[in-house]
């Protein structure tokens, strides 16, 4: 586990969290109960195609991501009101991760390699089904162990 705020790309990404206007109080009272459950919440990354489109052998890939999120913590452990909270507040750190996560270089490019690979993975299967998979020895020129 990493602290992100004290990394400098990620810094203030928390200071335009959207979350309803409350007193210093209950927001502390708030994180308190958020960090209670922490490890009841989950996040994940979806990777999908915007668009892809195929120009002779060139393809030309929009590839996105989505941000889910899941409270594994059901209404028979909390009540309702608190099941809520923890969603509403699960949902602005989805918003706050979905904006800034590309901020650092490292993991803008981890991201994109994540993409491309989201389509490239597929197109191989598919390739393969139809008995059309590439000779490697003819996409790559042969290495040398000089």
């Amino acid at each position: 586990m990493l602290d992100i705020t004290k990394d400098p790309d990620f810094n203030g990404i928390y200071d335009n969290m959207r979350l309803f206007p409350m007193s210093e109080h209950d927001a502390n009272l708030d994180k308190r109960l958020f960090m209670q459950y922490v490890s009841d919440m989950s996040m994940q990354l979806i990777f999908r195609q915007l668009s892809v489109q195929q120009h002779e052998n060139l393809f030309v890939l929009d590839a996105g991501f989505d941000i889910s999120s899941l409270v594994r913590t059901g209404e028979d452990k909390v009540d309702r009101d608190t099941y809520e909270r923890l969603k509403t507040r699960l949902q602005a750190h989805v918003d706050v991760v979905q904006r800034s996560l590309t901020n650092k270089l490292e993991i803008k490019r981890q991201v994109e390699l994540v993409k491309f690979a989201s389509f490239v993975i597929p197109l191989l299967l598919a390739l393969r089904r139809r008995n059309k998979v590439p000779d490697i020895t003819r996409l790559l020129p042969s290495l040398t162990g000089k």
